[in-house]
């Protein structure tokens, strides 16, 4: 699948977060046809492209960019299990062009979103070479922050749960305090967007929402669609409908949907789950939350690896490893800082025998 390319670069010395204004500078010359740019790769903005490939991506009048940060989708369900070494990191993540072989993808960072001008500001690469895309439709599907609701110490020592950064971080952490212990040495909706029951962003037309990032009203209950994974995939398939609507003429349908129920796995081969309000825990509530999820997952592949990780995890104990992200140092470049200082020091050492 081909990467989006968007005219010559503009040249940025600095790297601005997205944010929703004006932005000023040349745009890209438009063939004709019309673009629509989904920003986001996760269960929302992954899943309304999946859809789009069975309709409109096949139309040659029609154009679909996916703009995402990493090149691949992170099924985050299952990213605690990573933490817990009961899964390997790479078996729950899958390539966005193994998912996406029609919409064009481009592995970048959103800088800004112009509403008024129709364009949207994006960059990549390690000097951040900037491109500005025009669309017809935008899908914003950038997910959510976490939001620690200015309780006192909670952002300083709470762990955080949205990327595989932060499993590896947890992970680590957790066996650093296990290998320690062996010696007695040792804001509420912030940045979600308001969208109505067809996906639409009121007030801007072309513009659609979805997913952690969209804050849409469940009926008339005065209540609001959770930002959830089972919400954000069946979101993505309603807007993909409506979408093709918009384009090639026809009739929208609202997003309704009400949750099946609830599972979480709590360790220790236990579970606790709400199915249809009925409560249970346990062995089963654990095997069910598997299964579930297990079935959710994209690509036989990946399905099958994640399978034979958890039955291998029934017979054999965990292996506890932590994996370092401090490079190797080199005679040109200490160690980096990694845990509390201690290879700095070890350079230090090693530099002075090397100066005798």
């Amino acid at each position: 699948m081909a990467e989006a390319r968007a005219g010559q670069p503009l040249r940025s010395n600095h790297h601005p977060k997205a944010m929703l204004g004006n932005w000023g500078g040349s745009v890209m010359s438009a063939d004709g046809r019309i673009r629509i740019i989904i920003l986001g790769g996760g269960f929302g903005g992954l899943y309304a492209g999946m859809h789009l490939e069975k309709t409109l991506v096949r139309d040659p009048d029609v154009e679909i960019i996916l703009v995402n940060r990493e090149n691949f989708f992170l099924f985050t369900p299952t990213l605690h299990e990573v933490a817990a070494s009961d899964l390997d990191l790479t078996h729950i993540v899958n390539p966005v062009r193994k998912l996406l072989r029609r919409v064009q993808f481009f592995d970048g960072d959103v800088d800004a979103i112009d509403l008024s001008n129709r364009r949207v500001v994006v960059s990549h690469g390690a000097e951040y070479h900037a491109y500005e895309l025009e669309y017809d439709h935008l899908v914003i599907a950038l997910g959510s922050i976490t939001n620690f609701f200015n309780l006192p110490g909670l952002e300083k020592r709470a762990f955080t749960m949205k990327s595989l950064g932060d499993a590896i971080y947890l992970r680590n952490s957790i066996i650093a305090r296990l290998e320690e212990a062996d010696f007695e040495c040792c804001a509420a909706e912030r940045g979600r967007l308001l969208a109505n029951a067809y996906l639409e962003v009121p007030e801007w037309p072309g513009v659609w929402a979805l997913g952690a990032c969209a804050l849409m009203p469940e009926g008339n209950s005065g209540k609001f669609y959770p930002p959830t994974a089972q919400h954000a995939l069946r979101q993505g398939k309603v807007l993909a409908h409506n979408l093709t609507a918009a384009v090639r003429g026809g009739a929208k349908k609202p997003f309704v949907f009400s949750a099946i129920g609830q599972l979480a796995a709590i360790g220790r081969r236990t579970g606790v789950a709400n199915i249809m309000g009925v409560n249970f825990s346990g062995f089963f509530a654990w095997w069910l939350w598997r299964t579930i999820y297990l079935s959710k997952l994209p690509r036989f592949e990946k399905k099958l690896r994640v399978a034979l990780d958890w039955t291998l995890d029934l017979i054999f104990s965990k292996d506890l490893v932590q994996f370092i992200t401090v490079r190797a140092p080199t005679l040109s470049r200490p160690e980096e800082e990694g845990r509390q200082g201690h290879g700095t020091r070890v350079t230090s050492a090693m530099s002075d025998v090397a100066a005798k």
